[in-house]
């Protein structure tokens, strides 16, 4: 498994969990996706999309009230 792999998989096991998430560049640490952590999401599908897109992304995870709230 390499690092992409691992990554997308750790972002779909926090998803299961109810843990939204969110693609960061992992130089910056900045989002990529357009809404940065008021996007995230546990939505596998979403997940998928972006990690098929942004390959190399470092993973994001939303933290605060809204975290427990938010599921898609």
């Amino acid at each position: 498994m390499n690092d992409s792999q691992l990554t997308l998989a750790m972002a779909l096991d926090c998803a299961e969990k109810g843990i939204p998430v969110f693609p960061c560049n992992p130089k910056t640490k900045s989002p990529l996706n357009a809404h940065g952590h008021k996007e995230a999401t546990t939505d596998v599908a979403q997940i998928k999309e972006w990690w098929s897109v942004f390959s190399n992304a470092m993973l994001g995870i939303a933290t605060g009230k809204v975290s427990r709230f938010r599921t898609h």
